[in-house]
């Protein structure tokens, strides 16, 4: 995945199949944009959830991937206690530490 988001591009296959299949059921409707994005999801598959290391009052609650819908409530009841009461005694989130992974450094060119 591109450090900018401005590098992600649609694979015009992709797009392809895609009208394809919609096609039938959406015969009538004008297709407004085709663009890509990726699914927050990190190295090791599990979210980052807790404090964000080196940045104070900063919190991180992302990368579920296709389950964060799923996983809202609880990682939003988390974070809820993490923030007010200092600590997330509903969930365990030490696996889900932000600080577990090494930090991302894009390649600066001047």
């Amino acid at each position: 995945m591109p450090i900018d988001p401005a590098e992600v591009a649609p694979d015009p296959g992709a797009i392809g199949r895609l009208e394809a299949i919609c096609a039938s059921a959406l015969s009538s409707t004008k297709v407004l944009a085709r663009q890509a994005c990726y699914r927050p999801i990190t190295d090791d598959g599990l979210p980052l959830i807790g404090r964000v290391p080196g940045v104070a009052g900063a919190y991180a609650a992302t990368g579920h991937s296709v389950w964060g819908i799923l996983n809202a409530p609880a990682t939003g009841e988390a974070i809820a206690e993490l923030i007010v009461d200092g600590s997330a005694p509903t969930v365990d989130l030490r696996p889900f530490d932000p600080g577990r992974l090494r930090p991302v450094e894009p390649d600066i060119q001047a």
